[in-house]
């Protein structure tokens, strides 16, 4: 919360503490608010009054405020006034002349302070500059408000040549935290002079700045340095810290890890001031396979100018961190893509392989001539997954990354040599031989990769994931031969252990022939006969039939089972399996039809998977 006294200032503006600490300014005295030297300056102004009062007038923030010596009173409470608006607004500060000669001879006492309605506050007659060639200024006005040479009000009194200044005024400012300057034997000209001079030179260290930022910026991208040890500079040559992060979600940009006050567009950075620090955000964008977005923020100390520099220099580094993520993109698209092509011409593809793929194969570490396995993995119904986690394609690409890559490190620190890629969403092939010995189970296999699934759920990837571990087999046509069988593997274990199942293919038996029927139309056909009338019915009514059915062919028969499998009253279960009688026409009783709904159960789940 902004309290009075407390605002954002504009950072473009010079610190007053410094502003004192230029030559000619040393008369200057500090009467009060010695606590906010730190407010930043851009400006002069005069207080304009007319005899002692003074008039509501528009004030800003970051103005040095001069009241001229004639409409200082010893007792009149406009001063605490004036003090409340000026903190209010956020001024610089006030300045004041509370000893200056005497210029012109003693004036004649009047009555004039009393018919301003302020008693016997008492003022001091000004002096300073010669009046200006338009007239003279509301400064060369004498304490009972006539011009030099002009007679007095009758009954004036000579005023005190150093008018004090109310306690209340100082102990109001102190507490406000407003700064009261006395410019004593300093002119309010040379004030503004100095202020121009330092902002001037504020300026030119600034460009000095931005120009030393900008080439260290240059130099770490000519030199090859990671992006991210460029953003790093970007903090560093600016006196600050930066650093570099995706953006989630973008552009539906998550609320909590991107400030409200970020420029949504591309390469245009965004500022804003908390306090005495500076926060800056830009977001860069890169497609190229996938659309990807990450998000550049320091938060910097305020300085003159620092918003000028930081701005300036995040614009300039803007192409150059884009060039950079856009090729680690293409780098790393690339060499995926290298990969897959390899394991497509290998394992998945039926054509007869190419010298050249041969040539790869064994740059790559492939030892064709010895046996391998393959094992496919899969995060069944990844779509919902991906829904589930709000993930963008970026993300989802990210994750699948990391989880290949967790498989790949966990195999080799057991001994394996392992090729790994992502060949669809949600799809993990592995090809794996071992590297101390030509033989091995299919077991061994299976408990290598029931441990390296237990490290992913460790790592924070809870999500269910089944696998097929094909047979043994050495050359390409044992690699093709392998993974047919780890696809039937994870396809049929998925559809008849349900997700999470690693299953062989010497598990699954005889039946992973079957697998091939079980996908074409003529089982198709079979299905929509048996159980296509329950189709029809409700997803909610429909999913409880078939589980109750289910349940009740791996029970063979027993109701009583069926009904403890399922959690549910045997009456439940009976009522449900008239249910489906009456839709489809089955009578459960007959082993014959019991025998072909089991079968057409095994076909509908393997067929959906």
């Amino acid at each position: 919360m902004t309290t009075r006294g407390e605002r954002r200032w504009p950072i473009l503006d010079i610190v007053l503490r410094d502003l004192l600490q230029q030559e000619g300014l040393a008369g200057v005295t500090v009467l009060a608010g010695a606590g906010g030297l730190d407010r930043p300056v851009r400006g002069v102004e005069i207080i304009e009054c007319h005899g002692l009062s003074l008039p509501y007038r528009p004030l800003a923030a970051g103005i040095l405020y001069y009241l001229p010596a004639h409409c200082v009173a010893a007792t009149s409470p406009l001063l605490d006034v004036l003090v409340r608006h000026l903190a209010d607004a956020g001024a610089g500060g006030l300045l004041l002349h509370g000893h200056r000669p005497a210029r012109a001879p003693a004036s004649r006492a009047g009555s004039r302070a009393a018919t301003a309605g302020l008693g016997g506050a008492r003022s001091q007659e000004p002096s300073g500059p010669a009046p200006a060639p338009h007239g003279p200024s509301g400064d060369e006005r004498s304490a009972h408000g006539q011009l030099p040479g002009e007679p007095a009000p009758a009954g004036w009194v000579e005023p005190e040549r150093e008018p004090r200044l109310p306690r209340s005024f100082l102990l109001l400012a102190e507490r406000l935290r407003l700064p009261v300057l006395d410019l004593g034997p300093v002119s309010v000209t040379t004030v503004v002079e100095r202020l121009a001079v330092s902002r001037q030179d504020a300026l030119l260290a600034a460009y000095r700045r931005c120009d030393a930022a900008v080439q260290r910026i240059l130099e770490a991208w000519r030199e090859g340095q990671a992006v991210e040890a460029v953003v790093a500079l970007l903090g560093e040559a600016t006196d600050g810290t930066c650093d570099l992060v995706p953006l989630p979600g973008y552009p539906q940009v998550d609320p909590g890890k991107v400030p409200p006050w970020v420029d949504q567009g591309p390469g245009r950075p965004a500022l804003h001031q908390e306090g005495d620090r500076l926060h800056a955000a830009m977001v860069i964008r890169v497609r190229r396979r996938v659309e990807s977005a990450y998000l550049i923020h320091g938060v910097y100390a305020a300085r003159p100018w620092q918003d000028f520099v930081v701005q300036r220099v995040f614009a300039a580094a803007a192409p150059v961190v884009h060039s950079m993520l856009e090729q680690r993109l293409v780098v790393w698209e690339s060499r995926l893509r290298s990969k897959l092509d390899l394991v497509q011409n290998l394992v998945l593809s039926t054509s007869a392989v190419r010298p050249e793929v041969f040539a790869r194969a064994r740059e790559a570490g492939w030892d064709l001539s010895g046996p391998h396995t393959v094992v496919l993995l899969r995060v069944p119904d990844y779509g919902s997954v991906v829904r589930s986690k709000a993930w963008t394609d970026a993300e989802a690409l990210e994750a699948e990354s990391q989880i290949l890559d967790l498989l790949e490190r966990y195999a080799r620190s057991r001994g394996w040599w392992v090729f790994g890629v992502v060949p669809e969403p949600g799809t993990f092939l592995l090809v794996l031989r071992r590297q101390d010995r030509p033989v091995w189970r299919a077991d061994e296999v299976r408990q290598l990769m029931a441990e390296a699934v237990e490290r992913l759920h460790q790592s924070g990837h809870d999500f269910a994931i089944s696998g097929g571990i094909g047979t043994i087999g050495s050359g390409v046509d044992g690699l093709r031969r392998s993974y047919r069988d780890a696809k039937q593997g994870l396809h049929l274990g998925y559809a008849l252990r349900g997700p999470g199942a690693l299953v062989t293919a010497e598990e699954i038996g005889p039946e992973r022939h079957l697998y091939g029927w079980y996908r074409s139309a003529d089982a198709q056909a079979f299905i929509e006969a048996v159980i296509g009338p329950v189709f029809h019915l409700p997803p909610t009514q429909r999913t409880a039939l078939l589980e109750t059915v289910e349940a009740l062919v791996r029970a063979r028969g027993d109701v009583s089972r069926a009904a403890e499998m399922l959690s549910l009253h045997r009456n439940t279960v009976r009522y449900r399996l008239k249910q489906f009688g009456r839709r489809t026409g089955i009578d459960l009783s007959n082993p014959q039809t019991f025998y072909l709904l089991a079968l057409a159960l095994r076909a509908y789940r393997a067929s959906q998977t």
